[in-house]
């Protein structure tokens, strides 16, 4: 999951597929990747990572690439695709209108 920590900042509660957390900063298309201080796994950026910015949120994608120290001398690379999904709220699905004329 993500959570919100500023209006363009954000913390990833996953490293990879282990139990950590990083920093995401969007800077226009670029996302900015940080460890967060006193976090057991320290995630650094590996190459740029970056927002889509598509108009539908469905086609919304935010791309990663980091890496991070295994604690055993070993480094793992990693690259994630975020999709963003639609909710469900009070019985309304939240998807955004499929025609641009729209918006």
């Amino acid at each position: 999951s993500l959570k919100t920590i500023a209006p363009f900042s954000l913390v990833a509660n996953r490293v990879s597929n282990k139990a950590g957390s990083f920093h995401m900063t969007l800077e226009g298309d670029n996302i900015l990747i940080s460890p967060v201080e006193g976090a057991a796994i320290q995630v650094l950026p590996d190459g740029p990572s970056r927002y889509n910015r598509a108009k539908l949120l469905q086609e919304r994608q935010i791309y990663l690439s980091y890496k991070y120290a295994n604690g055993d001398g070993t480094t793992s690379y990693a690259t994630d695709t975020l999709t963003f999904r639609n909710r469900i709220r009070d019985g309304i699905n939240e998807w955004q209108d499929e025609h641009p004329e729209n918006y």
